[in-house]
């Protein structure tokens, strides 16, 4: 199936799996047609039955050349920038917004604040976040993350914000509660394969959607403040995202106060 996009593919594949399935369906009445007839020894409809059932049968071996048929490389698709433009396309229909960003992948990645969307080649998935999204037909994709969107929205807010705050009280104590994101973002990647799971995109990410969340306070009440850069400060001591409104978003640290 070369040349086609993977929903065109899969859709055209769909079909003639549909004609399977009908064609097998026929078969199994003709098998229990045949059943019936020889437990009430009717000897008309069992000839009948079976004559139908060896005809139906010539079409079934079709299944084994339609799974031979499937030639869609969809490792190839997911290492090259057509899944970007077929998922973007997929999103938009289920009014969401996508972002193409820079990534360290040069497959490229795909922003849907709050969620980075990064290809996984080598495992035919796309990881969305911190979840592996395993059906990676767009429109398939598109529902899955308009459903992860939804239940990201606030429900991790919390538990981030405490981290944030443990964090910062173990770079800076107790005189002056705050910390750069980079910082704090080093003191996470310590922990033993916390870097491979959070990227900066995903980091950045995670930021944005706390600060969008609504939420005024830790657990214990401690109010907070992200702080954007300002003076002289290191480039990559930003982190920079899109937002729902497609527009990018810089920040530089965080006080607790």
């Amino acid at each position: 199936m070369p040349g086609l996009a993977l929903e065109t593919a899969l859709a055209e594949h769909e079909a003639v799996v549909d004609s399977l399935l009908k064609e097998a369906g026929r078969y199994a009445s003709a098998l229990k047609a045949w059943k019936k007839a020889c437990k009430e020894g009717n000897m008309s409809n069992r000839q009948k039955a079976a004559d139908q059932a060896a005809r139906l049968a010539v079409g079934i071996p079709a299944s084994a050349q339609t799974a031979a048929d499937w030639s869609f490389d969809v490792a190839g698709w997911l290492a090259s920038g057509t899944w970007q433009r077929e998922i973007a396309d997929a999103l938009s229909t289920v009014g969401l917004i996508a972002i193409e960003v820079a990534s360290d992948k040069p497959s490229g990645a795909l922003l849907c604040p709050p969620l980075p969307l990064l290809p996984e080649p080598d495992k035919s998935s796309i990881r969305a976040g911190r979840q592996t999204v395993r059906s990676v037909r767009p429109s398939a994709v598109a529902a899955e993350i308009k459903r992860l969107r939804a239940r990201a929205a606030g429900a991790k807010a919390q538990e981030f914000l405490q981290a944030l705050y443990g964090a910062t009280r173990q770079l800076a104590g107790v005189a002056d509660l705050r910390a750069t994101f980079r910082a704090i973002y080093s003191l996470f990647a310590l922990t033993p394969g916390w870097k491979k799971e959070n990227t900066e995109l995903d980091f950045g990410q995670m930021v944005y959607a706390l600060r969008e969340s609504g939420l005024e306070t830790t657990r214990d009440g401690k109010r907070f403040q992200i702080q954007l850069a300002s003076g002289k400060v290191k480039e990559r001591d930003i982190f920079r995202v899109y937002g729902d409104d497609g527009r990018e978003h810089s920040f530089y640290a965080i006080r607790f106060f």
